[in-house]
């Protein structure tokens, strides 16, 4: 089995719902707060439309339904983008957000609000800016680009950085919302779905935050039975590991995240059961500090029950292997393989 990587976070939030099970994600509370919201670069249609707050005073909810995964609800809380939408019975859609925000924000928190019909919740910023500022179908499911700021799948809590940590998306920067729409019901189905964020003081940030994924997408799952494929890779920079979001799609059942120092013993991260309706975020207190040369290891386990072989892709039908990583410093290669 040849081994690849791609450094791209969305690929992660992608593909945490392109392989589309039951809907069993609820919405976070509503962000509110004492200021106003802004509407930037609006763009409504027959499938949505979108908000964002650009400031540090307040924000408006993104979105009402029962508390989900994560919670949410907090005063603090502001709308970082948020689309409205609407889908018939047996549909499915990739809508896509752009907003250029007019100042820098740094953020310590990210809170996705996911009604059911939530299958990905995708944070990008853009490179370039060739597309205009707006809400419309995806170009393609994985749109977006691979600098990921935030990403998530059916179930996924918030993402709560350590102290003295932040996302930055700097001012004149364009960020992607990335949404995957799937209604499996027989009635039409409506929401808003986003996400929230806490703001960090700039003054108390003394490490920027990336991420970044560690797997494989050259593996075969052999039909009738269990398959385990593992892939390792060597640490290409000094960094500081804080979370992990183990990621596959239905057949997934099990993961195993390793990491050795060099000329070290391994120290397992993760190795447990895998549930794509579940899709949780480990944190690490005390944080795990990787040195070049290290080696880090993810392992997946599949339960084929068809009579197909399976390989990586995007849909339901496909699989995918990765742990998607938060590190800082930010923007630096974590594994070569």
């Amino acid at each position: 089995m040849a081994d690849l990587s791609t450094r791209a976070l969305f690929l992660l939030g992608a593909a945490a719902v392109f392989g589309c099970g039951d809907d069993a994600s609820g919405a976070t509370g509503g962000a509110g707060g004492d200021g106003s919201s802004s509407t930037v670069g609006a763009a409504t249609g027959s499938t949505g439309s979108t908000t964002a707050t650009g400031g540090d005073t307040g924000g408006g909810s993104a979105g009402g339904g029962d508390a989900g995964a994560g919670g949410g609800g907090s005063s603090d809380l502001q709308t970082l983008m948020s689309t409205d939408w609407s889908l018939e019975p047996g549909t499915e859609i990739y809508l896509c957000t752009r907003i250029t925000f007019d100042e820098d924000l740094w953020i310590s928190e990210f809170h996705p609000v996911i009604p059911v019909g939530t299958h990905h919740t995708v944070v990008t910023l853009a490179e370039g800016g060739s597309v205009p500022d707006g809400t419309r179908e995806c170009l393609n499911p994985f749109e977006g680009g691979p600098r990921n700021i935030y990403g998530t799948g059916v179930g996924t809590e918030p993402l709560v950085m350590p102290d003295g940590v932040a996302v930055k998306i700097p001012a004149g920067q364009q960020v992607v919302l990335n949404l995957h729409l799937f209604n499996a019901g027989v009635d039409t189905l409506s929401g808003t779905s986003g996400v929230e964020f806490l703001p960090a003081d700039p003054a108390a940030v003394e490490n920027e935050a990336s991420s970044d994924l560690i797997g494989m997408i050259d593996f075969v799952i052999e039909p009738n039975g269990t398959t385990t494929e593992e892939v390792t890779c060597t640490v290409a920079n000094d960094l500081t590991l804080f979370a992990m979001l183990p990621h596959m799609h239905q057949m997934g059942r099990h993961l195993r995240f390793t990491h050795t120092p060099a000329g070290g013993d391994e120290v397992v991260l993760f190795d447990g059961d895998y549930d794509f309706d579940a899709q949780h975020i480990e944190t690490y207190m005390p944080n795990v500090e990787l040195v070049a040369g290290d080696t880090i290891s993810v392992a997946c386990t599949w339960d084929n029950a068809t009579s197909d072989t399976v390989g990586f892709g995007e849909s339901t039908e496909d699989e995918m292997c990765f742990a998607g990583v938060w590190i800082y410093p930010a923007n630096q290669v974590v594994c070569s393989y």
